[in-house]
Order: structure tokens, then C-alpha cells, then sequence
């Protein structure tokens, strides 16, 4: 996108090497799986492996099913039985209190706080399996690089934030009379 009447130029283009949204970034939850190529690096050999380590009274525990998205296998919430289960996404309750101030126990509200935040890490982490994933630059009239954010899941998303940098940037200079 070009603004003729300051000269700012707004780039986006789909990210060649992005980060791993579960290695890069401060997850709350951890998914496990024994499906090559989803989930995070564990230790566990087996579901039983997993589920006798894990204690229930200690974690917040969601099944996983397998999606698929462009093609590419995903992970998803299992509600039913319906679909196998391939692994877990899971918060260790100590987390999930500082994650939310709370000093006592975890309760309905803090459930499904919980659950919204698993929902934006399984989307993130669908983004970045998919290709979804952004780079946007904002130059003047010299080919200057005044904004640029690298890393952003979802086309919506980085077209938003993009677009927004430009505003900001395009709003200033004609402010200003440059």
C-alpha cells in the first residue's frame, strides 16, 4: 500500500523461516503428542507414560484430536469421543494462579480463562503450521524502514497490525507537514 501524500509505503509478505510459536514464545500450556511433528519436545514414551506422571490434581488437562488445515495435520480440543485421542495440552495449576493473580484455588471463571488461552495457543500454533505467518515493513519516501514487526500469526491479524503502523506513521508525517 502507498500513501501518495506523505510517500509511506506498507509491506506484508508471508514470513519464509518464522518462529515456532511453542518454542518462541511463553506458552501456558504444554501439548504432548506421539504424532511426528505436532506438539512440543517431551519425555514421554506412551499415553500411559504421560498420564501416570501428570497428576490431575496438579494440572489442568485438555484431550487432543487431530485436525487438519491447508492440508497440514493440526491439533485440536477433543470434546468427545468420538475422534482418537493423540495427545494432551496441559497447565500445571501454580502457572495458571500467576498467570491469573489468583491466590487460591483455580475455579470456574479461572477454567475458562483458561480454555480462551488454549484456544489462542492452538490457533497460533494452526497459523504457524498452515504458512499463516507475517512479516509488515513501513518505509518513507527514501526507502527508510521507519516500522517493521516480524513473526505475526495469522493474516488478519498482521494485516491489522500493518495497517495500524501505517495509520500511525502516515498520521504523524501529515501532521507534521513533512
Amino acid at each position: 500500500m502507498i500513501d501518495k501524500d506523505t510517500g509511506l509505503t506498507m509491506s506484508m509478505a508471508v514470513q519464509a523461516k518464522p518462529q515456532n510459536p511453542r518454542t518462541a514464545e511463553n506458552n501456558i500450556f504444554q501439548f504432548v503428542t506421539w504424532t511426528k511433528g505436532l506438539g512440543d519436545t517431551h519425555r514421554w514414551r506412551s499415553h500411559d507414560d504421560f498420564l501416570s506422571a501428570i497428576k490431575t490434581q496438579d494440572h489442568l488437562i485438555y484431550r487432543l484430536r487431530k485436525g487438519e488445515r491447508s492440508r497440514r495435520a493440526t491439533l485440536a480440543i477433543l470434546h468427545d469421543n468420538e475422534a482418537p485421542t493423540i495427545g494432551y495440552a496441559f497447565a500445571h495449576y501454580d502457572l495458571l494462579r500467576l498467570e491469573f493473580d489468583v491466590p487460591g484455588d483455580i475455579g470456574p471463571e479461572e477454567v475458562k480463562r483458561a480454555l480462551d488461552l488454549l484456544m489462542v495457543e492452538l490457533l497460533t500454533y494452526e497459523e504457524y503450521i498452515a504458512g499463516q505467518v507475517y512479516s509488515f515493513a513501513i518505509t518513507d519516501k527514501a526507502g527508510t524502514v521507519l516500522d517493521a514487526q516480524d513473526n505475526i500469526y495469522g493474516e488478519d491479524y498482521a494485516e491489522h497490525l500493518a495497517r495500524e503502523a501505517f495509520d500511525i506513521h502516515r498520521l504523524g508525517i501529515g501532521a507534521h507537514g513533512s
